[in-house]
């Protein structure tokens, strides 16, 4: 699918998932799609294999997609009722495994009432931005609001050794979490998602009070 379908915004409506999933607020509903196009990706917040997820095209807007890649459908002799599904349904060898999830994937969040675990894992994300600041006497980077983060969010850290940092967290407390520096300041990036509890949590809290003393940059 071509980026070009966002050349006029003022024409058409386009929703996509790229600032949701870099934020936690992927939500799944089972409320009418108003925007022409929707994208989502589900491999992160939604937990399905990587590689699936869905787009949506309004009926009248799909004469105006041609995929990036063209397999079988292209042009085909023996078009069916959608030239969209014709164009992006056959890929030639990929394994389409991960889009067959998709389905168990709604069904699962929708049985488990995810927006409730949603608000929780947000909850103790909120009650860790209190903790980040007395490990490193430095305040959140955005006001504590779901306008600006719900499962996921950055902190700032002191400048560090920002590599050794993560691997020493990873190999001496066992938390897997990111790391890194923009414009000579180092970042934290900090997610919850519903296997983690506050322990977790606690963990890493624990693991940067003790190892920042020492992959922290001299001043």
């Amino acid at each position: 699918m071509r980026a070009g379908i966002c050349w006029h915004p003022w024409e058409y409506k386009w929703s996509s998932d790229r600032w949701r999933a870099h934020t936690g607020t992927n939500r799944s509903s089972s409320r009418p799609i108003r925007s022409r196009f929707l994208r989502r990706q589900l491999h992160k917040w939604m937990m399905a294999p990587k590689g699936s997820g869905f787009l949506h095209v309004r009926r009248e807007m799909q004469s105006i997609i041609e995929p990036v890649i063209v397999s079988w459908g292209y042009k085909s002799e023996k078009p069916g009722p959608s030239r969209l599904i014709d164009y992006v349904e056959w890929q030639g060898t990929s394994d389409i495994s991960a889009f067959l999830s998709v389905p168990a994937t709604i069904k699962f969040m929708r049985a488990h009432t995810w927006d409730k675990v949603q608000s929780s894992c947000h909850d103790l994300l909120q009650g860790f931005r209190q903790a980040m600041t007395d490990v490193t006497d430095l305040p959140p980077i955005t006001p504590d609001s779901t306008d600006w983060y719900a499962q996921m969010a950055a902190f700032p850290l002191p400048t560090c050794d920002d590599e050794g940092l993560q691997r020493a967290l990873y190999e001496q407390f066992h938390v897997e979490v990111p790391i890194t520096s923009w414009n000579g300041h180092s970042f934290i990036r900090v997610s919850v998602q519903a296997y983690n509890d506050r322990d977790d949590l606690e963990t890493l809290t624990a693991g940067l009070r003790n190892l920042l003393p020492m992959y922290r940059n001299p001043c």
